[in-house]
Formats: C-alpha cells, structure tokens, sequence
C-alpha cells in the first residue's frame, strides 16, 4: 500500500512585503488559525509519514511547520523548489521518483495541481484543493512508479469548511 497525503497551503497573504516575488507570500492569521485548527481534526486519523515533503514557497513551508509541530515533530520537512515551479506532470513524476520504502508520503503544495494531480489519479473527484484541504489518496501497490487509476484504493478529501 501506498498513501499519499496533499494538503493545499494554509491561506496566504495577498502580497508579499516589500515588493518581493509570490514565493515569499507568508500565512494570513487565517491561515495559521486554519492550519491549527485542521490538524487538530486530523490528528490520530492519518497515517504517519516517512517521509514530509513541502514546496519551499514559505506559505507552505509554514504550513507545514505547523503540521509538523502537532503532527509529526520527529520527522524534517524536505523542502521542494519544484514543487512550487513545476507543473502538475513534473510534480507527479517527482512524486512517482519517492523512495519505495516510504509507505506514507505527506506532500504541502499549491493549486491548481493538486488538483490535478488528483483527477490524473481517481475517477469521479470533483472538488478543488481549497486552502488547506487535505486529500488522502491510498493505492494498492508497492512502487510509486505503479500509482494510478487502476490501483487507487480510496480517496478522502477534506476542507476546514467541511467542520465548521
């Protein structure tokens, strides 16, 4: 079995300070509020990871932060420029690249291609990736190469709406 969790950013600032570039747009207080509040919804209901890997986009990274703090505090967030650049084929070959020993993979990114992702990889998914949705997405194989429609086992898709 394989299990890949995506979680979408906590929501962002609208702009970065000082006239910096998108990639240094920091969490809103809603979205550290929206963070910490999802994973203490998730806490005890998902599979632990071997291995956490985050765009290295600071929102993301933040909100993996605060993930990591309640979540998994012994495991180090691997940071990922690609995961911010790439588009959603890269990003699934990237994630079809993971080690084969890691059962469980929690992976912080951005829309649209988580998303995409997502429809690449299950039938029937109709939502989107709301700011700090979690989708846990479970196949029946034993390489990351194998993941896809044919052996995708179950797919739940959580948003901070979904508990208010």
């Amino acid at each position: 079995m394989k299990n890949l969790i995506l979680i979408r950013h906590a929501h962002a600032e609208f702009s970065a300070p000082n006239g910096k570039p998108d990639f240094y747009r920091a969490l809103s207080k809603k979205g550290i509020q929206e963070a910490d509040f999802m994973t203490n919804i998730v806490v005890g209901k998902l599979p632990k990871p071997e291995i956490v890997v985050s765009s290295s986009a600071l929102r993301a990274m933040q909100t993996a932060e605060i993930f990591q703090n309640k979540l998994f505090n012994r495991h180090t967030i691997q940071p990922e420029k690609l995961i911010y650049e790439a588009d959603a084929k890269e990003l699934l070959d990237f994630i079809k690249e993971l080690p084969n020993n890691a059962q469980t993979v929690w992976l912080f990114g951005h829309e649209p291609k988580l998303t995409e992702i997502i429809l690449s990889l299950s039938f029937g998914f109709d939502k989107t990736m709301s700011t700090c949705s979690i989708a846990f997405l479970k196949f029946d194989c034993i390489s990351w190469m194998d993941i896809s429609r044919k052996n995708i086992v179950s797919i739940q898709h959580n948003t901070p709406s979904d508990f208010k």
